[in-house]
């Protein structure tokens, strides 16, 4: 049986439609991929920073809290360095529940090696575009990464942000993925 031109034009542009969608597809993992890359790396890095600050906070409350013992006994000669002393570890003291250091530490952490499972679950998709981009699956597979990724930037919401950090972080993808070349003197 012969297809006529109506048929035939309408079967092309079906098939132009889902080249161009697997190509959208295609870039939608691939950015995704390395976005999740650079927020597994944004995680890692900032969490690594609070946890050198709150052992610095720690150590720095131990050390005050010792000098103002040890001063205690000569208080009376150095009077105004004990007062100060007490008054700068109680200020500590008293800051480091508020500031919470080692919940945001955990949560971090945890973005972090959750970021980095979705970078490699992201990978394995773009393995499996490679292979057959037409596969249904990767359509499908894609919407169930996109849901995780949506929900872990529903927990940064309420963690710091660090510009400088962040366009360090998309550097370090851009060289480890060889997309840099353009910039390099």
């Amino acid at each position: 049986m012969s297809v006529g031109k109506g048929e035939a034009g309408k079967w092309v542009s079906a098939i132009r439609r889902g080249r161009k969608m697997n190509h959208e597809i295609k870039k939608a993992i691939w950015r995704s991929m390395l976005d999740a890359d650079m927020s597994a790396r944004y995680w890692k890095y900032l969490a690594h920073g609070y946890m050198m600050r709150d052992k610095g906070l720690r150590v720095g409350l131990a050390a005050l809290a010792t000098g103002t013992v040890g001063v205690w006994f000569k208080w009376e000669e150095i009077e105004a360095l004990w007062k100060t002393l007490s008054a700068a570890s109680a200020v500590i003291a008293i800051a480091l529940p508020y500031i919470d250091y080692p919940r945001k530490i955990e949560e971090m952490s945890a973005l972090a090696g959750a970021w980095g499972k979705l970078r490699m679950d992201y990978e394995d998709l773009w393995g499996e575009v490679g292979k057959d981009s037409d596969s249904p699956s990767v359509e499908k597979n894609y919407r169930k990464l996109r849901d995780v990724g949506a929900m872990l930037q529903e927990k940064e919401i309420i963690l710091p942000h660090k510009r400088a950090l962040l366009e360090k972080c998309q550097r370090e993808v851009k060289r480890a993925r060889g997309l840099d070349q353009g910039e390099r003197k």
